[in-house]
């Protein structure tokens, strides 16, 4: 996977929060994963919102179940 360089300003407590749980060596780790997680979250409020279900089946385009 290709990587890019992101500067981003966050609080330092939120660093140091961070540090305390994962250590500094794992902070861009952290952050990636929970970078995932939240964009997963939002796409799956997005699909429910609307009006999405999990649990149903897509229509196929020539019509069959």
């Amino acid at each position: 996977m290709e990587r890019r360089k992101l500067i981003v300003e966050i609080s330092a407590d939120l660093v140091r929060r961070i540090d305390e749980l994962v250590g500094s060596k794992r902070r861009d780790e952290f952050i990636e994963t929970a970078v995932r997680r939240a964009l997963r979250s939002e796409a799956i409020r997005r699909f429910k919102e609307l009006g999405g279900s999990p649990w149903r089946r897509p229509a196929t385009p020539l019509g069959g179940s």
